[in-house]
């Protein structure tokens, strides 16, 4: 029905990986290959995907550590039992800011509008690569037009409100023009 907001993810490294951008994270991995551990929020999560993907585009071997949920794939990471994870922004920022990660790039094709001094992993070594998560409405396929349409028109005019923009910006998502995003898909 309904597309809320795209936020990239953020690719972040235990800072024991002695890597700096998404090239030499690539030239490391080939160096070692199945060595370099990715956790995610689970199978099939978008963090998984984004790491799927990430590996595919690069030419590289990850080996891939599913969790239930990014809250332990952050503790694991910051205690070094994985190398790396695609996160979303929220639970990682903090994390940079002291150190305790470092971060590779968004994984957005272009540069966040929350984070416009991240670069992207496409800018930093793997050009072409974007994944992003999504937050959506739904309704079961029989659902009238006529009620769809009227959620959709509602939400994009909440959405709208400089109020609900800054509150989702507050707990994490990069919000989108949900007219604009109905109308493509």
């Amino acid at each position: 029905m309904s597309l809320v907001a795209a936020p990239p993810y953020i690719a972040v490294v235990n800072p024991s990986v002695p890597v700096k951008n998404a090239a030499e994270l690539i030239a490391h991995a080939r160096a070692n290959p199945d060595k370099l551990t990715f956790g995610s929020s689970g199978v099939g999560s978008a963090s998984h995907l984004s790491g799927a993907l990430f590996a595919q585009m690069a030419g590289v071997r990850l080996v891939h550590v599913p969790y239930r949920g990014t809250g332990p794939a952050v503790n694991d990471l910051l205690g070094g039992q994985i190398n790396m994870l695609f996160a979303p922004a929220q639970v990682v920022t903090q994390h940079i800011a002291a150190g305790k990660l470092r971060m590779i790039g968004t994984t957005g094709a272009e540069r966040s509008s929350l984070f416009p001094d991240f670069p992207t992993i496409a800018e930093t070594g793997l050009p072409g690569y974007s994944s992003l998560g999504w937050f959506g409405l739904f309704a079961p396929a029989a659902t009238p037009r006529q009620i769809v349409e009227k959620v959709s028109a509602d939400v994009g005019k909440v959405l709208a409100l400089p109020e609900a923009r800054q509150r989702l910006v507050e707990v994490g998502p990069e919000v989108l023009d949900v007219l604009q995003a109905d109308r493509q898909a």
